[in-house]
């Protein structure tokens, strides 16, 4: 085993959903020969809303890990091991460092009170969340790290001691409630693939159809274990009318603001809207690489522009909105402006996005695309 190995990793994007979605993102984004699979994948949200203290988010065609994953073994291979098997290792820098060199890319849960880096929990709080390792050098002993730090995705590392100590840790404290005792240590095996994944123009526009019908397959909802667990109270939505369910949570949010009931997990629901805004985000990228790779900037430009300003910015305005309105309810501000703004760009997202796209699909049904492949 070399001294020193680091595996690609791709940190160029802007996703910022739960490590459980960005972390293979990451991954496999580090390899070109798949990037003609995730532009024509990832556009499938489904949402779920139980309550004002329950808004969930996922993309139904992604990667993840954890008990609602989904596994595309043909592309990544996915391997967990839980806390019971976890006890029994005896030198999990010799294990970790062993993975990686077989070029598995490495998740595991830490304990962010012994992680140096981590500087609101260090030393100060016990707090159980996991980590991407990518790489190692045992001349410095340190890992290379990827992971959600001081609000960003970044690269980062953590020595060998450290990785130690916080293992053995979050072993102790991970039962007490975080619900990963199941995948404490995850394995992500990109596939050896000798060539390019190919771009295929006519599953690219049927899943774009899809979307925008915006209706569930029975299939899908079936196999979706989240979604097996709700309740009559439950709201779903899928592909275009993920934004109905988000009006409502916030006509929720309104009534409580109005009966002054407002919740003490307000900020819980943050990762749902960073994901919505990555989403929103990430389609106006597939839009874009199918109009590349088919030379149709004259033809679709137009739309793609549009989606740009009525979406994805809109998007990100009530991802920054939402961050206020947090910040509002802890120090018990009046929250009725920004509940307006949010709900207002939220409207034109539900009044916008479903023609604009009607209308790229319109225009790419005019031309002889479909049959194309790369």
């Amino acid at each position: 085993m070399e001294k020193k190995f680091v595996m690609e990793l791709s940190v160029n994007n802007n996703f910022i959903g739960p490590q459980f979605v960005c972390f293979p993102i990451a991954a496999i984004m580090g390899e070109k020969k798949f990037h003609n699979w995730y532009y024509v994948n990832y556009m499938l949200p489904i949402i779920m809303l139980d309550g004002p203290t329950c808004l969930t988010c996922t993309i139904d065609d992604s990667f993840v890990y954890g008990s609602d994953s989904n596994v595309y073994s043909k592309i990544m291979r996915i391997n967990s091991v839980n806390v019971e098997f976890c006890e029994q290792i005896e030198d999990i820098n010799e294990v970790l460092r062993k993975e990686i060199f077989k070029e598995y890319y490495c998740v595991l849960f830490l304990d962010f009170n012994e992680l140096s880096c981590f500087q609101q929990y260090y030393h100060k709080k016990h707090y159980i969340h996991e980590i991407l390792f990518y790489g190692y050098d045992d001349e410095v002993k340190r890992y290379k790290c990827y992971g959600y730090l001081d609000n960003l995705y970044q690269c980062f590392e953590i020595t060998y001691d450290e990785v130690k100590k916080s293992f053995g840790d979050a072993i102790k404290h991970i039962r007490n409630g975080s619900g990963w005792q199941e995948y404490m240590f995850i394995t992500m095996d990109l596939v050896a693939h000798d060539k390019e994944y190919p771009y295929r123009n006519d599953y690219f526009i049927e899943k774009l159809e899809q979307y925008i019908k915006g209706k569930m397959p029975y299939t899908l909802y079936y196999g979706h274990r989240l979604y097996m667990i709700e309740s009559k109270e439950s709201r779903i939505a899928f592909g275009v009318n993920i934004v109905e369910v988000l009006i409502q949570y916030l006509n929720m949010l309104q009534v409580m603001t109005h009966n002054g009931t407002i919740y003490d997990q307000f900020a819980n629901q943050q990762p749902a809207i960073n994901m919505l805004w990555s989403f929103y985000e990430g389609m106006e990228k597939r839009l874009s690489y199918f109009v590349e790779k088919n030379g149709l900037e004259k033809i679709l430009e137009k739309y793609v522009i549009d989606y740009r300003i009525e979406v994805v910015r809109r998007s990100k305005m009530i991802r920054m909105l939402y961050i206020k309105l947090v910040g509002k309810v802890v120090m018990g501000q009046v929250l009725d402006n920004v509940l307006v703004s949010i709900m207002d760009n939220l409207v034109e997202i539900k009044r916008r996005e479903k023609e604009i796209l009607i209308g790229y699909l319109t225009s790419v049904s005019n031309l002889d695309v479909t049959e194309e492949v790369w």
